[in-house]
């Protein structure tokens, strides 16, 4: 017999077409990543440069000083009036 494969745009309609393949007693598989392709590729990518020695380790205390940094200069942004509105902040950082 032949192969279907379908291409379900959500979980609601791979929901729908398992529950038809089991009631008509279809035997299926699921097969794919529920991740999205480009995450994916940026994991494979770190992976890659992981192999190459390409790291650092950065330990605890040093990732709370650079939270630290960049929590007091936006309070020193905030004292010296640099803030955006929301929607200016948006345009601005989220294109």
């Amino acid at each position: 017999m032949s192969t279907l494969i379908i291409h379900p745009e959500n979980k609601q309609q791979l929901n729908a077409l398992k529950g038809l393949m089991k009631a008509f007693k279809i035997p299926f598989e699921v097969s794919g990543s529920a991740y999205d392709p480009e995450f994916v590729t940026k994991i494979e990518m770190s992976r890659e440069q992981v192999k190459r020695g390409e790291t650092r380790v950065v330990s605890e205390f040093d990732i709370k000083n650079i939270f630290v940094e960049k929590i007091e200069k936006g309070f020193k942004d905030i004292e010296d009036g640099r803030v955006l509105e929301l929607k200016e902040a948006k345009q601005k950082f989220l294109k």
